[in-house]
């Protein structure tokens, strides 16, 4: 991640990877191991993680801002997280799908992103 983000953003994007993470109805292990590198490099502490993981699953507070380098990382941390087990299921991919949406990449934007890391 070469931008500095706001802590703003970095809750932003912390809360939609714990999203996408928890969005086949668990967290692995590895997915864990993940959230827990991003929560350090953030520097979100552990009782605000547990906050942000909560709204997370539950799907609140998943807009994203507009600067260009926080869409990049959230896409970046996205990715790392459904890597994290070395395969993508489709609740996963479903929910890369909507937040790609959401933050206006198209599907064939992430395909591309997505596809490097598949191999």
């Amino acid at each position: 991640m070469s931008a500095e983000l706001s802590p703003e953003a970095s809750r932003r994007i912390y809360r939609i990877m714990c999203n996408v993470a928890s969005c086949d109805g668990s967290v692995a292990a590895a997915e864990r191991d993940v959230l827990e590198a991003a929560r350090t490099r953030f520097g979100i502490g552990a009782e605000d993680a547990l906050a942000l993981e909560a709204e997370g699953a539950a799907g609140e507070g998943m807009e994203i801002g507009a600067d260009t380098s926080e869409r990049d990382t959230l896409m970046s941390c996205m990715i790392e997280v459904v890597m994290a087990d070395g395969r993508v299921d489709a609740a996963e991919r479903k929910g890369l799908v909507r937040v790609a949406k959401q933050i206006g990449l198209t599907f064939q934007e992430l395909q591309d992103k997505l596809l490097p890391h598949l191999s």
